[in-house]
């Protein structure tokens, strides 16, 4: 009777449907800094590799890589997870969607590069593949680090950098500049007497004069001036001034280091002074002057300018400074899509 128990136990196992055998796969939340790696395969170096990477190309073309170190795929294939995982992170950002996610399953022996529908073009599915078996020798000593470090950087030497819409960069510093095109001396009219009123009329009509587009002295006032008036500048010559003005404040040698733009600033302007090798050095710079642990004076705190988050900035860390009635730092929000299978899968 026993014997027969068994044998029904085993023949109704194998009725099973294989996909039932196993959980449902764990698809995890978006992690801080694009890595999710609970076992800690991925070193220091490497998770900065991954946060400069992001940091340079959401300032210059939008695109975002996340990675994914899991134990385990749970029987599901790993094309399946990668995609899923792609969308439940929203990896990219809404207005380029471009994104890539590298998912690496090591009891399964398997890794994929999931890439989104507009980067395809420039990190093709053949490229991909040539990418994960240039690191199978480090795959196969279980040397899962320098795997993805590699990786990183030659998914950074195929994407194109393409400034985001420089139209779009100089439209959004030309409407916070243009306040001071309105901005005067109004708010002190009828607080002295007549005396006073003729001699700002005097100082309006030299400030106007100063101001005119077509006005060639040394003492000229620009759109950029504090005391510039309007009279005869037209939207387009003043979109184009600052279109001008801020390409010089973004040129890498520009001298008036007060003045400067960098290649994290809002309004600055993508241009050839600035090689993608002198972007890597800005970038690392910053992030090494945003330690927490760094004790230099030009450290970088949340929500100074150029401050890059970091993993030394524990929440916790975070969360006391914040206390000390400092202004907090903002987080990446990812909100990219148009992932539909692109890339490609290998083992090891």
């Amino acid at each position: 009777m026993r014997k027969l128990k068994l044998l029904l136990l085993i023949l109704m196992s194998l009725l099973i449907p294989q996909g039932l055998v196993h959980a449902e796969v764990h698809i995890p939340d978006k992690p801080e800094y694009g890595l999710y790696d609970p076992s800690d395969y991925i070193k220091t170096d490497t998770i900065n590799k991954l946060i400069l990477f992001n940091k340079k190309h959401q300032d210059m073309d939008g695109m975002q890589l996340g990675v994914a170190v899991i134990d385990s795929l749970d029987g599901e294939p790993i094309e399946n997870l990668s995609n899923k995982i792609t969308k439940k992170w929203q990896i990219g950002y809404s207005d380029s969607n471009r994104g890539a996610l590298l998912l690496i399953a090591i009891n399964d022996r398997k890794f994929r590069i999931e890439t989104s529908n507009n980067i395809r073009d420039e990190l093709t599915d053949e490229d991909v593949k040539h990418i994960l078996n240039s690191t199978l020798s480090d795959m196969r000593r279980a040397d899962y680090d320098s795997a993805v470090y590699k990786i990183i950087t030659q998914i950074n030497s195929k994407i194109i950098l393409k400034p985001a819409s420089e139209i779009a960069q100089i439209k959004e510093a030309n409407e916070k500049k243009s306040r001071y095109i309105q901005y005067g001396l109004a708010g002190i009219v009828g607080l002295l007497g007549g005396g006073f009123a003729a001699w700002k009329a005097r100082r309006k009509k030299d400030l106007q004069r100063r101001s005119d587009k077509n006005y060639d002295g040394p003492d000229k006032l620009y759109p950029s001036d504090r005391l510039f008036r309007n009279t005869n500048w037209s939207k387009d010559d003043i979109f184009t001034y600052w279109a001008i003005f801020n390409a010089n404040r973004s040129d890498y040698g520009y001298t008036d280091l007060s003045n400067k733009l960098y290649p994290n600033d809002p309004e600055f302007v993508p241009n050839d002074s600035w090689s993608p090798d002198l972007i890597d050095a800005f970038n690392e710079d910053c992030l090494k002057r945003s330690d927490y642990f760094y004790e230099g004076d030009d450290k970088l705190r949340p929500g100074d300018r150029h401050f890059i988050q970091n993993p030394s900035w524990t929440n916790e860390r975070l969360d006391r400074y914040n206390d000390s009635s400092y202004s907090s730092s903002s987080s990446d929000s990812w909100s990219g899509s148009g992932f539909d299978g692109g890339g490609a899968s290998s083992g090891w």
